[in-house]
Parts: structure tokens; sequence; C-alpha cells
């Protein structure tokens, strides 16, 4: 009997010694606990306001690059002040911002940098390289309201977040031609290589004449195509006239070109150039073949916009027209790297 109470007794204490050790493991266990979630709620908070940043560094980058205008010749004052304005129109961590820095330029079409000053070298773009502004926007002490208030993080000895977000955005020449974005032609490089310099038209009023029996001396000046279906048929021709090209195209990428073409499409095209109040603007894919005569496919070298004026059909047989210096070419993008600038550029698009 006494040997079972003396067990008892033994029992008792071990299951209260347990008891305690386990209520002085909860404690700092417990604080632990606390300190990871508050310190999760302070880098929840600055990932959002490097997110509410970056999203503001991406819109006024864009509206910068959206008013360059000229490819050749940038409006940097219109770029530098459109970004200025399309930072103050956004919000990081609940308050409008204030201020950034904008850097305008050229920008490598590769990416990654550096950035050429456009008061630095040519004023123009040189080959591999872009018309850019580039937006760097911080929550920083001094700035746009000071670095980030931690709520939480000050138990780990940090009080303030330092954040910043950059964004470049540029406008190009055409790589990369979306579905819809093409008319059914090509013009050719050798029309450019005589009558296009320092990014315009030579001669801004001249009319050319695109059709199989017009040369601008020994070069054809264009031809009907068939873009991306490799047919023959006129009736194909007169449906890309409305859908344009059915399949995204680029740079190297092979268009079919039509060796003779019925008198009919051209009262189309004159019905939609009507249509239009008597001229249409189209972008067109370049060749470089000096014959145009025969069909067959040929890679595209650059795409080039055309103001579409007039079509003749019957013995004639031309739709005529003249090169336009600038002009923003609606479903394209620069793809792996645009082609010669032929009067088209991009809309403005992210860069890096």
């Amino acid at each position: 009997m006494a040997i079972h109470e003396a067990g008892s007794v033994t029992t008792r204490r071990i299951g209260r010694d347990q008891r305690g050790g386990i209520m002085l493991l909860a404690a700092p266990l417990a604080l632990c606990l606390l300190a990871l979630t508050a310190l999760a709620v302070d880098v929840a908070r600055i990932m959002v306001a490097r997110n509410e940043l970056q999203n503001a560094a991406d819109a006024a980058a864009l509206a910068g690059a959206a008013r360059l205008g000229s490819y050749i010749a940038p409006d940097w004052n219109a770029a530098e002040d459109a970004a200025a304005d399309a930072i103050t129109m956004n919000r990081a961590a609940g308050a409008l911002l204030q201020t950034g820095v904008i850097d305008l330029g050229f920008w490598p079409i590769e990416g990654g940098g550096p950035m050429r000053p456009h008061d630095e070298g040519s004023p123009a773009p040189v080959l591999g390289e872009n018309p850019a502004v580039r937006v760097t926007v911080t929550l920083d002490e001094g700035v746009n309201g000071g670095a980030l208030d931690l709520l939480f993080a000050p138990v780990f000895q940090r009080y303030l977040a330092s954040i910043q977000a950059s964004a470049v955005a540029v406008i190009a020449t055409p790589g990369f031609a979306g579905e819809g974005s093409l008319f059914p032609m090509v013009l050719n490089k050798c029309m450019f290589d005589q009558y296009w310099a320092n990014g315009a038209p030579i001669n801004a009023n001249q009319v050319v004449r695109i059709g199989s029996a017009y040369h601008y001396p020994n070069c054809s000046a264009g031809q009907w195509s068939s873009l991306d279906l490799f047919s023959q048929s006129a009736k194909v021709t007169k449906t890309l006239l409305s859908t344009g090209n059915t399949v995204e195209l680029t740079l190297d990428d092979e268009v079919f070109i039509q060796s003779g073409t019925e008198t009919s499409i051209y009262k189309v095209v004159q019905d939609l150039i009507d249509a239009k109040g008597g001229s249409w603007d189209v972008l067109i894919p370049v060749v470089d073949k000096a014959d145009l005569s025969k069909s067959g496919a040929v890679p595209i070298v650059a795409f080039a916009p055309f103001r579409l004026t007039a079509a003749v059909g019957g013995s004639s047989k031309y739709v005529e027209g003249s090169f336009i210096a600038n002009f923003k070419a609606p479903g394209t993008s620069g793809g792996a790297g645009g082609g010669a600038f032929f009067g088209a550029t991009t809309p403005a698009i992210l860069a890096d």
C-alpha cells in the first residue's frame, strides 16, 4: 500500500512538471508566431506599395512615349510633360504621387540599357535603338510623402521602408504585325532607296502608282499580295481588303505576290477610299525584289504606311497614293527587332 501511494505521488509530480514545461515553451513560441505574423503584414504592405509604384511608373512611361511623336525627331518636351502629369494621377501607399525622375533618350532594342541621353550624340536613333522615356518613382524620406511606415517591423528595429519602381517605354519600328493590320499589297524597298531619306519622303507631294506596269525607273513600285494565304485568287484578295492578314506576321515571314488581279478589285478599293473621305491610310509589307511581275513567296523586310487616294482599273490597273512620314500603326509591336524606318511606328510599348 505504501509503495502504491508513493507511485501515485511521483506520477502526479511528473504531470505537473510537464505542464509547467509546456507553458514555459508556449510563451516564447507564441511571441515568435506573433512576430512572424506581424512581419508578414508589413511584407504584404511593402509588396502592395511596390506594385502601386510599378503601375505608376508603367503608366507614366507609356504616357510619355505616346507623346514622342516623330521617330526621327522626338518631341522630348511633350513626352516629359505627359510623363510628369501621369505620375501625379497615380497613388501609392494611400496617397497621390507628387513627383518622379524622368529620363529621356534612346533605349537599346535588345533591352537592358543603358539609356543614351537624347542630348548626347546623334539627335536621332541610330541602328539598334529606339526613342524612349524612363520613369522612376520612389517612396523615400522627403519624396512622395516619405518612406513607408512599418507597423510591426519595429520589433526588429526596422521602422521605415524605402521603395522604388522604374519602367521604360519606347516607340519602335514595327517588327510584328498582328492579325488584321495589313493591306493586301507589298511595297518594294527599292522605292524607299530612291524616294525616302532622313525619316521622310524626299518629296512629300510625290504621287506613287502601284501596279504591274509602273516602275521607278527600273524598280517595280509594288504588287498585290494574298499575304499569308499564298493564293493567286482575286476573290481571296478582296476578302483581305476587309479582314487584313489572317495570322500574325513578322519580319522574314513570307508573303505571296500575285502576278495579276481582276479589274473588279480596283472598284472595291475606290469605294473604300471614298467611304473614308477620299484617302485611306494603310500599313503594307515591304519586300526587297526589283521585279515583282511573277507570282511567288517573298520575305518581309519592313512595314510601311501608304496613303491611298485612288484606284483605277481597266487597262491601267493601279492604286495611287503617297508615302507617309509619321504613322502610328495599330496592331504592331517591335517584335524581336524592328525593321528600317519607312514612316511607321508602333504605339508606345513597355521595353523594360
